[in-house]
């Protein structure tokens, strides 16, 4: 677990709060697509950190990640990951990878 310092709740001070995260995350500079699992193409984004389990991405648009979709790493689509998505603004998202 990691410290990581977050506003207080009622005077806006910074408290310590401890991440429930199971991997250690690293940050990196990745160009990626998100691909259905029917082969449609659903948008470009960029893997800003990636662990062993997931990663946050930087979206292109602010369209919904599907349920689950393939994070496509390579230039050709041979390294790929099974994703959902855990969380989701209009400009991140933060996913699981799915391991079956």
């Amino acid at each position: 677990m990691t410290d990581r310092q977050t506003s207080g709740p009622s005077n806006g001070e910074l408290a310590m709060s401890k991440e429930q995260r199971s991997h250690i995350r690293r940050s990196v500079a990745q160009r990626a697509r998100i691909e259905s699992p029917d082969g449609l193409f659903a948008g470009d984004c960029t893997m800003i950190d990636v662990s062993a389990g997931g990663a946050r991405l930087a979206l292109s648009t602010p369209n919904r990640l599907p349920n689950r979709f393939f994070l496509i790493l390579s230039y050709d689509g041979t390294l790929r990951r099974l994703c959902q998505p855990v969380w989701q603004t209009d400009t991140k998202a933060g996913v699981q990878f799915i391991f079956e």
